[in-house]
């Protein structure tokens, strides 16, 4: 078999599989008070219906808007619900705020309250379309009809421009409304790897690792060395500033030094040499040259006799020439050496096999295969 090469590519380099996420609230409108007139009043003098222009900020979570009602001219008190949410909120990005928890001061009027979502329809709002048939369309979910006082949470129209359409539903009694509108806004912190984010990146590489043929305890070592030393040498806003093709180049630089501490140390100029010998003795067998991946295969185990791959070579080339012997001993040989490299032995117990399930193809006479590959299969059971 050739030496199999360590490769871990990390798919997804944007903002958003990295950043810290934080979450602040943005108010859009702090008090306003309205008096709205009875519909027989508003033919006269005044106006029965207004709407607010609601521009959502960029990544708004959710928002809310909070009103109460008054049929006289007593001073509302404010509603604050910029300062109510800030307390309710949990900046580090969980929101789960129970609507009942937001306050507002007691009602004893009512309005009909419609969250439209694009400006034709307020314009029909404000025209009055519902009463000669034509009518408007708004968000059921978020509208709220004889509305005394109460808060609204809205999870399903998050961006861009929205209106609050108010109306006086009485024909006589006017009405004040005290309204306030804010939002509650994600943010990034490009400077701060966060738990989660750590968390995702780890996975992305444990499961890279297992589908890789490494034993679970080895990948979990491998993959909390690699994102130990991602998160240390680069922050998510220098990730985020790279292509593809450099994070994975670190990615690889990183993993690479991570399997060789666990292997005991950067490979050395000599076992590195009796690497390219043992790939020529596979290139060798590859191309019928059995005496030739001999020959290579052993000046490969003679460098760096920890070689298992290519002690199972030397084996599979034995058993082509007849010598079941020697063959048992090199690959006997071969599975030591194969379990102390613990990031690879299943691969390569997976590789021994198979290569022998090849050699039948091109060799059907082969002896003296079958009990080295029930070895072979054994050991590969425990891993």
């Amino acid at each position: 078999m050739k030496k199999t090469i360590f490769l871990l590519f990390l798919i997804a380099t944007h903002c958003y599989s990295f950043c810290q996420t934080t979450q602040e609230v943005v108010s859009l409108y702090s008090k306003q008070q309205y008096y709205l007139n009875g519909a027989t009043m508003a033919a006269l003098n005044g106006k029965s219906r207004i709407y607010l222009e609601v521009n959502l900020p960029q990544n708004t979570v959710e928002w809310y808007y909070v009103l109460t009602t008054s049929p006289n001219t007593v001073e509302q008190p404010n509603i604050e619900l910029a300062a109510q949410l800030t307390k309710l909120i949990d900046h580090t990005g969980l929101t789960a705020i129970a609507v009942s928890a937001l306050m507002a001061p007691t009602g004893s009027g009512n309005v009909d309250v419609y969250l439209i979502n694009d400006a034709s329809n307020v314009n029909k709002f404000i025209n009055k379309d519902d009463l000669w048939g034509s009518g408007f369309n708004y968000v059921s979910s978020d509208s709220r009809q004889n509305f005394i006082q109460g808060a609204v949470q809205i999870k399903d129209a998050i961006s861009g421009t929205v209106y609050i359409g108010i109306r006086n539903p009485s024909m006589k009694q006017g009405v004040y409304v005290t309204i306030e509108v804010a939002a509650i806004v994600k943010k990034e912190d490009l400077n701060v790897w966060s738990k989660e984010q750590k968390d995702t990146v780890y996975n992305s590489f444990y499961s890279a690792l297992l589908n890789n043929g490494i034993s679970e305890n080895n990948a979990k070592e491998l993959s909390t060395c690699i994102i130990e030393n991602l998160t240390s040498q680069k922050t998510p806003a220098e990730l985020d500033g790279m292509s593809k093709n450099e994070v994975n180049d670190l990615i690889l630089t990183i993993s690479k030094k991570c399997k060789e501490n666990m292997q005991g140390g950067p490979k050395t100029q000599e076992q590195e040499k009796a690497v390219t010998y043992g790939n020529l003795g596979w290139n060798a067998y590859q191309n019928g040259e059995i005496d030739r991946c001999i020959e290579l295969s052993k000046k490969a185990i003679g460098i760096d006799s920890t070689l298992g791959w290519v002690k199972t070579n030397l084996g599979l080339c034995c058993l082509i020439k007849g010598d079941e012997s020697a063959a048992t001993d090199y690959y006997v040989d071969a599975i030591s050496a194969i379990k102390n490299d613990k990031l690879s032995v299943k691969k390569y117990f997976e590789a021994a096999i198979q290569d022998i399930n090849d050699a039948l193809k091109k060799y059907p006479d082969l002896k003296g295969y079958k009990d080295i590959e029930d070895l072979l299969q054994t050991e590969l059971r425990n891993y």
